[in-house]
């Protein structure tokens, strides 16, 4: 088996682990192949999805994600777009995420970094990827997280650190 294959089934498998320990993570479709290569993932956590005229922040909670793994990977940086609105300093206004990728970071790892950065725990301001989100987090943002849930049940401890993970275009 090659290299490749190894590390999507390894992601498939950390994929779904994680939507099993998180109630609030769905996989709504896998598909490109056996072992997949394209997740399509839902996130219920409360982000902001736009500004309002008022300059208030406008919420959802119910957040599709989706994941390309290019023929590439894990030597290449796999690409995460939203396919629902968010609104974020990091993630573009068509939906792409910034987001500073190393072969060793484990998919598991990079959703739940996604996650930190949607509910606003995570924010690059000096590296923006959507300017109106920079503008309007630097202008207005309390620099509070948005969603204090758990991701994980009480007994779960291993959260991924976020600062462990570098936002980069």
């Amino acid at each position: 088996m090659n290299p490749r294959t190894r590390r999507l089934q390894s992601d498939q498998k950390k994929i779904q682990d994680l939507a099993d320990r998180c109630k609030f993570i769905c996989i709504l479709d896998q598909t490109g192949g056996n072992p997949p290569n394209q997740y399509l993932i839902s996130l219920h956590f409360k982000a902001i999805t736009s500004i309002d005229a008022d300059n208030q922040p406008v919420y959802g909670y119910d957040h599709k994600l989706r994941i390309d793994l290019p023929e590439e990977y894990p030597m290449r940086k796999p690409y995460f777009n939203f396919v629902t609105p968010i609104f974020h300093p990091n993630i573009a206004e068509n939906g792409d995420v910034s987001i500073n990728y190393t072969t060793g970071l484990c998919m598991d790892d990079l959703i739940l970094f996604i996650i930190h950065m949607i509910r606003w725990e995570n924010v690059g301001l000096d590296d923006p990827f959507n300017l109106a989100a920079t503008r309007w987090g630097r202008e207005s943002w309390d620099n509070k997280p948005l969603d204090k849930s758990r991701i994980f049940d009480e007994d779960e401890s291993n959260e991924l650190e976020i600062d462990q993970i570098i936002i980069k275009k």
